[in-house]
């Protein structure tokens, strides 16, 4: 008979591998990153044409108030309506005197939201108008 020595592996052999009977642990969540909010437009806000506006904010809806003296020292009320869209708002605007029977104006504008909320810039212009004038907003 002949006898053949093995050389052992270095340290005792690993017990075949059996599935786990630990359950999978749940997937990690990680939150989606959150979605640009724009700040709340509502409060008072200083005007390049009328000096004060002051504008109300219902989710994307605006609306808006100001008043001021034109140049034939006749005070103006406007209001304004539009609806956000991302980071502008368009929208239009209405003005009549605040006394006497003057004719109403009334057109079109459109903001650009800027500085998380601190400025609006953008222009308006007449019903029935091409030409555009600038209207800036800030607080």
């Amino acid at each position: 008979m002949i006898f053949v020595q093995a050389h052992a592996a270095e340290g005792p052999a690993a017990p075949p591998a059996m599935p786990s009977t630990q359950p999978a642990s749940a997937p990690i969540e990680v939150p989606a990153p959150a979605a640009k909010t724009t700040p709340s437009l509502s409060g008072p806000w200083s005007s390049t044409l009328v000096d004060e506006i002051v504008l109300e904010q219902s989710g994307n809806q605006i609306t808006g108030r100001y008043s001021y003296m034109d140049d034939d020292d006749v005070t103006q009320e406007g209001r304004i309506e539009a609806t956000i869209d991302g980071q502008k708002i368009r929208g239009k605007w209405w003005e009549r005197p605040k006394v006497g029977g003057g004719e109403e104006s009334r057109g079109d504008l459109e903001w650009k939201i800027l500085d998380d909320g601190k400025a609006l810039m953008g222009w308006y212009r007449d019903e029935g108008d091409e030409e555009r004038q600038d209207w800036n907003l800030t607080r």
